[in-house]
Parts: C-alpha cells; structure tokens; sequence
C-alpha cells in the first residue's frame, strides 16, 4: 500500500477550508441578523474577497461567479428600491451568489 501523496490532500484540504470559512461566514450573518437586524459589511467583503481564491484553487470559472452575483445585485437593488430588502440582505445575497454560480 502507497502513502497517499501530500499534494493530493492539499487538493481537497484548501477548497474544503474556504468551503467552511463560507458556511462560518454565513452564520455569524444569520446571527448578527436575528440579534441587531443588521449584516456587517465585512461578512459580504470576507465572502466576495474569498471567492476569487477558492475559484482558482477548486479551478472554477471565475467569470460564472461574477456573472450570477452581478445578476442577483442588479435584482437586489431592485427589492431594495422597493423596500423589501435592506441594504446587507442584497449584499450578503450578491456576495453568495458568487459562490453558486449561475447553475
């Protein structure tokens, strides 16, 4: 039996650490929203800045990401307008948005 190789690890090891960094992100928003009714901007830009590396390290198309985050900020304004979002709800949406994708 081979040890398995270091690099392979390190293929699943640093897309499955920003994964999580996302998904911890995404429930420190849930619960700084439930607590004060707001969602720090940082949360957004942490999520929209780490983006640009796990799509280069899980090699995804970076473009798709900006494409459905651009797509759901240019919605969200919209919702914004009329008063049915606040402000950190459209840019928390656009920054997950990002990392879905457009499939």
């Amino acid at each position: 039996m081979t040890p398995p190789c270091p690099a392979c690890d390190l293929e699943f090891a640093i897309p499955a650490t920003l994964i999580g960094a996302f998904l911890g992100l995404l429930v420190i928003a849930a619960i700084t929203d439930v607590r004060t009714m707001t969602i720090p901007n940082f949360i957004s830009l942490a999520l929209a800045g780490l983006y640009p590396v796990f799509a280069v390290v899980a090699g995804v198309d970076v473009l798709d990401g900006v494409i459905a985050g651009g797509a759901v900020l240019f919605a969200g304004l919209g919702l914004f307008a009329l008063g049915w979002l606040g402000g950190g709800d459209v840019k928390l949406l656009a920054a997950t948005a990002l990392w879905a994708g457009t499939d």
